[in-house]
């Protein structure tokens, strides 16, 4: 009888499950935000934090994280239950190379403000719940980041 060696947790899953699997159990996202009321006309930022728990290296789709640019609906955000329009840009991507994976090191922690009313409908009152949906254009791929929904109040908002 064989005897095979152990192998670890993060890279079992990934064996067995597909990368999707063993990147989902290495990356942790999460949404936090300065205030969680904010009054006026004023732009509405959040900060994303994406850490890597495994011991390893994980390889992320470029565009699945945020950047300074926007590229793409990353967030999924709802105003008192209903969806919110997503205005920013759509793009249609070709198959992902080597070249549009960011490698993510072993316990690290990459952190982003990102300023959601460019691209979204934020210009109503209204508690909004926001969840981080890092899947790109294209839907589902070999990694998909997700987060617990941030909730939001926006009061005092006039249209302009």
């Amino acid at each position: 009888m064989k005897m095979w060696p152990t192998v670890s947790v993060c890279l079992l899953s990934a064996l067995s499950w597909g990368s999707a699997n063993a990147a989902n159990s290495c990356l942790d996202v999460q949404l936090s935000a300065p205030q969680t009321v904010l009054r006026g006309n004023v732009d509405v930022s959040v900060d994303v934090a994406v850490s890597n728990r495994c011991g390893h290296a994980v390889k992320v789709l470029r565009w699945q994280l945020p950047s300074d640019d926007v590229e793409g609906r990353l967030f999924q955000i709802e105003r008192d239950g209903q969806a919110v329009t997503y205005l920013g840009p759509v793009f249609k991507r070709a198959k992902p190379t080597a070249a549009d994976h960011v490698s993510l090191a072993a316990g690290s922690t990459t952190r982003y403000t990102v300023e959601l009313t460019g691209s979204y409908d934020l210009s109503q009152n209204g508690q909004y719940s926001i969840s981080y949906l890092g899947r790109g254009e294209r839907g589902a791929s070999t990694e998909s980041l997700n987060s617990a929904a941030l909730t939001l109040w926006l009061q005092e908002r006039t249209e302009t």
